[in-house]
């Protein structure tokens, strides 16, 4: 009777971890918060992400983005595909990477 149990423990503690580690890197949505003078394209680890960002305003990108706690590639491009800002690595404000939206503000500093 001990070994069914054990191996019952067992097994919800692998299903436990596998359930924490595979969604703490998903996240579903970012607002992006565009502080340009214009409309940007942002580009989330050499991704294009779409709609554009209207100009000093904020946008939420809907659908799966994978930006593990620690942060993110991020590219500002304006509308023509010019960049305007290279590629720095952005980090996300909070504590986990396991959420359902972040914030990522861009601006021309």
């Amino acid at each position: 009777m001990n070994k069914r149990r054990d191996s019952v423990r067992l097994c919800f503690f692998f299903l436990s971890a596998s359930l924490l580690n595979g969604s703490c890197s998903r996240i579903e949505n970012v607002e992006v918060i565009n502080h340009f003078n214009h409309p940007v394209q942002i580009m989330l680890d050499d991704e294009k992400t779409f709609p554009l960002v209207p100009a000093n305003s904020t946008i939420t990108l809907a659908g799966k983005q994978y930006i593990v706690s620690g942060g993110i590639y991020v590219t500002v491009l304006d509308v023509n595909g010019h960049i305007l800002k290279p590629e720095y690595a952005a980090k996300i404000p909070g504590d986990s990477g396991c959420r359902s939206i972040a914030t990522l503000e861009v601006s021309p500093q």
